[in-house]
């Protein structure tokens, strides 16, 4: 064959690094002369991997299928991103094809290996007969052979390699591994014992040939610097064909993301469009990167709630954690308080000196704070009265419960409860105004860094807010500190190096133990880290929002568990919940992240001024709060609740009971469809297997071989088709009502559509439908609804997702009005009607 081995691996920073090492250790790599008279081979010879080896084409998978047909083994590196890489997966799927299982070996990078190995290495289905003779598919559990490259630098990550690819050579050449290693170390130790002797006999000589050789060495120096140049030579147009790769590769990936878009199917097209902006940053990809990104923002539900008019423009606002009050300042710098809900406003007669983030804001719902000529004030929309708290020109931090506050001025800190603004500690600290501070999650803690005068670094300050007292103080270099989150155990840091004389980035996350120890920090070159956040069960990661995309590292080893790239700027983040942010681009965009899920989804787009860039936006409930820059209005936009009505105060169970003639009740995947019906002929070849049968008994289906579905017409013994489905990877397989589609639900969250008629492939979804228990259509309005175990989607006729209704305890989906055409829907006590469309 032609290849030795074929590596599959994610492009991602770590993956690649991986990847890089370990080709060159298995092409480098040489058999000690005591074991070669027990094989053939004596090396590795070509290694494939697509970086060095895909030529420049556009069509990117015929050489990679022929490059797995010529590989003899495959090596996979595997992470915990590695399931998401379909292209991965497909390569596996390819060499098992081709080749079996039998030579596929893994190389874990990061991660653990229940989170990293994908299922297709891990389980396989074999065919089990039981004691009464029938044929059964049984998925079992398989051991691949595997190598542990993780290390926690790049240092220890390349010592790995190099220890553990023994094990995957050891089986490539036919040897066992045991003895190779052993012949290995001898060897190490020989050569050192070699190299000490070299080293002593060329120190005994030296000095006898030094003069004679002085001549030779002056012009092999002459010829080594022609040879270096050439090299150059050779290096420069190397880059340039690895550059041509790159937009090659690039190109290709914007046409499948155009190709996928025009098909409707917009979260593959963004997926392609982001791959192929990694690979070449170039005008074409960050078009089609933004033109998808644009169109998959139109999925949000929210539309114009209403407009307050603010005759002298808006210079900076903010709005109450309840949506309540929104405070601005307009353009001749008066401070106003609005109603959220009438618009009404009333003039402050104060004179805020900052009107900015970070020195103004609410405490909570009825505090508002700013700095003033007068000091520091502390307004009460309750009782309009004023609260002086010190001098002026502090920064100010709220806790996430909005319990405590801690403002931090020039030579102090000091730490006030919010409801009765009691001082609960001052402590006097040389603080500067390049400062950074964080409450612990149950306020005991104040996590306070600043710069020091050289700006080039600084100190970080663990307070006690109950005593003041300060428990630690830790130095950082690396730049200010511009965002901090303390835990229970560590605080995290993100600094920018504002002087740009550093060699490498100073833009980067730096996480410490409480005792000052530093973890981990990043070392990519980068743009400035904006905010940092610990979050997720156990402060997992560390949430990173950068100008231009999200970045989630592990928390204690800064490995990257998630990058979400933007097709426009990032300005504005809010945290909403642990683990669950809110996040505004400059167009006014806005979505939504969870950590532990690395779930985005879009809240809202709003294309009505294309044009303008976001000045502000809050999120706040069901509700919007956003101003364009240089507009003379605020704008709230809004989920329609009050379309919600009322259709009967009856109980969930007397509902589905006893329901009315013009509701369809959602069926069940795991209750309704796997159950013989007697009313129906079943052929004797499908006794053994599991049948289900449409809503309206006009077909069914039997599986369970492992092979095929076979759907029959009811009364008939020949099937009208086969479908070759895998049944090991399938959740639930059911008809939907109407008996319109057959419905493959997939473990991995893949979802298909069958014409039941015909057999053909109506649509597939990639990955966002995991257990899915009905799927309808509404024939008026085109809508599809898709009732999963988590929440019901609501699906435009070209299958895009125009909304989701999560199933909570207080809301979710249980059937359809078709005469309404309403969702109903159980909340709380009573059940509730809600359109389908927006």
């Amino acid at each position: 064959m032609k290849y030795k081995a074929f590596i599959s691996y994610r492009h991602l920073p770590n993956d690649m690094y991986v990847a890089e090492t370990l080709h060159k250790t298995l092409e480098t790599f040489k058999l000690p002369k005591s074991l070669r008279d027990k094989c053939q081979e004596q090396s590795i010879k070509r290694v494939f991997r697509d970086r060095d080896e895909l030529p420049l084409s556009s069509n990117l998978s015929e050489p990679i299928d022929e490059a797995l047909r010529e590989s003899e083994f495959l090596i996979v590196i595997c992470s915990p991103q590695l399931k998401e890489s379909r292209w991965c997966m497909r390569e596996i799927e390819t060499f098992k094809e081709l080749h079996g299982r039998r030579n596929i070996f893994v190389a874990l990078a990061e991660g653990e290996p229940c989170d990293s190995f994908p299922d297709a290495l891990l389980y396989e289905d074999v065919e089990q007969v039981d004691e009464q003779g029938n044929v059964q598919i049984v998925r079992k559990q398989v051991e691949p052979l595997a190598a542990d490259f993780r290390g926690k630098t790049r240092r220890q990550t390349k010592k790995m390699i190099k220890e553990e690819t023994l094990r995957l050579v050891a089986p490539m050449l036919g040897l066992d591994y045991d003895d190779l290693k052993q012949r290995h170390r001898e060897r190490i130790i020989r050569r050192r014992i070699q190299i000490a002797s070299i080293i002593t006999g060329a120190v005994m000589v030296f000095g006898v040939v030094s003069s004679a050789m002085a001549w030779r060495i002056h012009n092999q120096n002459i010829e080594i610097s022609k040879q270096n140049e050439e090299i150059n030579k050779q290096n420069i147009e190397i880059s340039k064909q690895n550059e041509e790769i790159k937009a090659n590769y690039a190109e290709s990936l914007c046409r499948e993301s155009e190709t996928l878009y025009e098909d409707g199917d917009l979260n593959q097209a963004r997926e392609k469009a982001a791959l192929a902006l990694e690979y070449a940053d170039t005008e074409r990809t960050q078009h089609v990167n933004k033109l998808v990104g644009g169109e998959l923002s139109a999925y949000g539900a929210h539309s114009l709630n209403r407009t307050f008019e603010t005759p002298d423009g808006v210079a900076g606002m903010y709005v109450s954690p309840d949506g309540n009050y929104i405070v601005y300042a307009d353009g001749n710098n008066e401070v106003y308080i609005m109603d959220a809900v009438t618009g009404e406003s009333k003039k402050l007669d104060v004179a805020a000196t900052i009107f900015e983030k970070g020195y103004t804001g609410f405490l909570n719902n009825d505090k508002f704070a700013y700095n003033s000529v007068d000091g520091l004030c502390v307004y009460d929309h309750r009782t309009g009265g004023t609260d002086m708290l010190g001098g002026s020109y502090h920064k100010m931090f709220v806790s996430d419960d909005r319990s405590c506050v801690a403002f931090v001025g020039i030579g102090y800190v000091m730490v006030y409860d919010v409801d009765s603004l009691k001082q609960m500690c001052k402590v006097k600290l040389d603080v500067n105004i390049d400062c950074a501070a964080d409450f612990s999650e149950d306020c005991r803690l104040l996590g306070v860094s600043m710069a020091n005068e050289d700006i080039d670094g600084g100190t970080a300050y663990i307070i006690d807010t109950m005593t003041g007292v300060i428990m630690a103080s830790h130095e950082f270099d690396g730049g200010i500190p511009i965002s901090m989150s303390i835990g229970d155990d560590r605080f995290a840091l993100s600094v920018c190096d504002i002087t740009g004389e550093r060699e490498t980035s100073g833009n980067a996350v730096k996480v410490f133990d409480l005792d000052g120890g530093l973890l981990w920090e990043t070392d990519e070159d980068v743009t400035v880290y904006t905010y940092v956040d610990l979050c997720g069960n156990n402060q997992k990661y560390v949430f990173a929002a950068q100008p231009n995309k999200m970045t989630l590292f592990d928390s204690a080893y800064g490995s990257i568990a998630d990058i979400v790239p933007t097709s426009d700027t990032l300005f504005m983040y809010e945290k909403v919940a642990d683990g669950d942010y809110v996040l505004t681009l400059m167009g006014g965009d806005v979505i939504g992240y969870n950590a532990d899920s690395k779930n985005t989804n879009v809240l809202v787009n709003y294309d009505i001024h294309p044009t303008l860039k976001c000045s502000d936006a809050y999120v706040r409930g069901n509700d919007l709060f956003i101003h364009y820059l240089g507009a003379n209005y605020i704008s709230v936009y809004s989920v329609p609740d009050d379309e919600i009505e009322t259709v009967v105060s009856i109980s969930q169970d007397e509902l589905l009971n006893d329901p009315p003639e013009n509701m369809i009740v959602f069926m069940n995947a795991i209750t309704n469809s796997y159950y013989p019906d007697m009313s129906m002929t079943i052929p004797e070849a499908e006794m053994s297997s599991i049948m289900i049968h449409s809503p309206h008994k006009k077909f069914f289906g039997c599986y369970g071989d492992g092979e095929s579905v076979r759907i029959y017409k009811h009364g008939e013994t020949s099937p009208l088709y086969s479908l070759d489905i895998k049944t090991g990877t399938i959740n639930y397989l059911f008809f939907s009502e109407g008996d319109e589609w057959l419905v493959v639900s997939y473990q991995n969250g893949d979802l298909e559509l069958y014409d039941t008629a015909t057999g053909d492939l109506t649509i597939a979804l990639d990955k966002d439908y995991p257990y899915v228990l009905d799927v309808m259509k509404d024939y008026e309005s085109g809508a599809i609804i898709v009732d999963t175990s988590y929440e019901t989607k609501i699906l435009s006729e070209s299958f895009m997702q125009m909304t989701s209704y999560p199933k909570t305890g207080e809301l979710w989906a249980v059937g359809f009005d078709t005469d309404t055409n309403m969702l109903i829907m159980w909340a709380g006590t009573e059940v509730k009607e809600i359109p389908v469309t927006k």
